[in-house]
């Protein structure tokens, strides 16, 4: 079984595909990274491919990163690498979303509902999801949000100094891992 994983910057997009033989071993078949994506500018969008020991760079103007995936998807299709699922870095899933999901119309949904919560990252990210709905159809694609892994901290760590009512009403919450207090000397060191 191989999993395509895509990675969305502001300004690249990243790729690796893992052969998955068991539950337990990954190994990675190919990789690589479009570069300057959206970017305008003297010097020219690329994308470098690694794959089998070799190194190969693809200039060309990458407009934005749903391009910049048909591209990588392209290279993929011509050195015959079948891809069996699809996972997606999701910046911020706000209260919609604690754990990585499989990807269905509700999910659809809640993701367009988290697109300002990362307005430079969640856009792009949700563009990359949609071409890959639109060419593989057949293959179930899941996403991860970098804010469930915080999801856990307590009331206390993720709640600000404001009145209870905005809080809720706008769904305010930091996402940070650690609160802890610094000391007053370690303050002033930094």
């Amino acid at each position: 079984m191989n999993i395509l994983v895509f990675n969305c910057g502001s300004s690249s997009l990243t790729y690796k595909v893992f052969g998955v033989v068991a539950s337990k071993n990954a190994k990675e078949i190919i990789s690589g990274k479009a570069h300057r994506v959206g970017v305008k500018g003297k010097a020219p969008s690329f994308i470098e491919h690694y794959f089998q020991k070799n190194i190969s760079k693809n200039t060309a103007p990458i407009r934005n990163h749903n391009q910049a995936a048909i591209l990588i998807l392209r290279h993929l299709n011509e050195n015959g690498i079948r891809i069996d699922y699809i996972g997606h870095r999701f910046v911020n899933g706000g209260a919609y979303f604690n754990k990585s999901v499989f990807i269905d119309k509700d999910t659809l949904k809640k993701l367009y509902l988290c697109l300002p919560l990362a307005p430079i990252h969640n856009p792009v990210i949700l563009e990359v999801i949609r071409e890959c709905a639109k060419r593989f159809s057949n293959i179930r694609q899941y996403v991860t949000f970098d804010t469930a892994f915080h999801s856990t901290i307590p009331y206390c760590a993720y709640t600000y100094a404001l009145p209870r009512k905005i809080v809720q009403k706008f769904g305010f919450r930091n996402f940070m891992d650690s609160l802890i207090p610094m000391s007053p000397k370690a303050f002033l060191k930094s």
